[in-house]
């Protein structure tokens, strides 16, 4: 029995806009920036010759907290009829997936993304065929198709903290670079359920507001060198998008953001770190206003969200 395992970190988006007029889902996507993250999604697939004259998917999600969910099912099935649709194989083979989150869904931190690309890069091992950029176009394809997404994928790619430039699909046509910091971060997220991301990108409203918000951000961040020396830079357009998008308007993402200030500023952390939201959850990062700077001990700050009702995870950034 022929078995994959691959795990991908997830990615969460800072600032964006979207580009989704393409009628091809390889040219569909965003422009923007974002950080990647180690964590993420592990993904294992079997296969199996199959007694049945029609093969089984059996597709298993286990969710950040450990319980079986049922959300996404169908997307990971596209994927699997995709690939085999792409390589000429023929349905002879029983697959079982098993999707493992080790960060919540729904909360802006590449989950589809993530899983979509870990579950391509494992059937193409379990097959012994599909070279790696064709993979990631693919996973790219399926989470366009579902409106899982628009450029987790080529921000994955990138890795490290990235800035999309040409919207699609990596390898081409989607342009993407980043750099690495190998700094932590804390997650901090509010537990209830979230509105799905079709509900911004698919909506003309939001499209409109969120992408004029990314342009003017995108224009300024393009005139630096991407490095290390334009942190400071992405964390005031982070801030700058979140305005002007209209994202900070949403009660539930103000009144996350003035909470974690507060804890901030409660721990004398706030002159070292600073908080950002996630696009699109109601989730944001605490992330060091400095990359030089030695980090702070965040260990209180979380226990203290946590005491007033906010989920926290910390993360190593790539």
């Amino acid at each position: 029995m022929p078995e994959a395992c691959v795990s991908i970190g997830g990615h969460l988006t800072l600032l964006f806009s979207i580009r989704d007029q393409s009628l091809l889902p390889r040219r569909q996507g965003s422009t923007g920036a974002g950080i990647c993250l180690e964590q993420g999604v592990k993904v294992t697939v079997k296969t199996s010759n199959s007694s049945d004259e029609k093969p089984q998917f059996q597709i298993k999600l286990i969710s950040s907290e450990g319980e079986t969910i049922d959300g996404n099912k169908p997307m990971y099935a596209s994927l699997i009829e995709a690939f085999l649709s792409t390589h000429r194989i023929k349905k002879t083979q029983d697959h079982e997936v098993t999707v493992e989150c080790a960060l919540p869904l729904s909360q802006g931190f590449g989950m589809s993304a993530a899983g979509l690309l870990a579950c391509s890069i494992a059937l193409g091992e379990c097959y012994d065929c599909g070279e790696i950029g064709v993979l990631a176009r693919l996973a790219h394809r399926i989470e366009r198709q579902h409106s899982a997404g628009l450029g987790d994928v080529l921000g994955i790619w990138a890795g490290g903290v990235e800035i999309r430039t040409v919207p699609g699909a990596p390898p081409y046509p989607g342009k993407a670079k980043g750099f690495s910091i190998q700094k932590k971060g804390l997650l901090v997220w509010q537990g209830q359920k979230q509105k799905h991301t079709s509900t911004y990108i698919d909506h003309k409203g939001w499209k409109s507001k969120i992408s004029n918000a990314g342009d003017a951000a995108m224009q300024r961040l393009t005139q630096h060198k991407w490095n290390k020396s334009i942190w400071p830079i992405l964390l005031e357009e982070a801030d700058n998008f979140s305005r002007n998008s209209g994202m900070l308007e949403d009660a539930g993402r103000n009144n996350l953001l003035s909470q974690i200030n507060l804890q901030l500023e409660n721990e004398n952390l706030h002159e070292y770190y600073s908080a950002h939201l996630c696009m699109i959850g109601t989730s944001a990062i605490i992330l060091p206003r400095e990359l030089d700077r030695q980090e702070q001990n965040l260990e209180q700050l979380s226990q203290s969200l946590q005491n007033i009702g906010l989920e926290t995870l910390s993360v190593l950034m790539q």
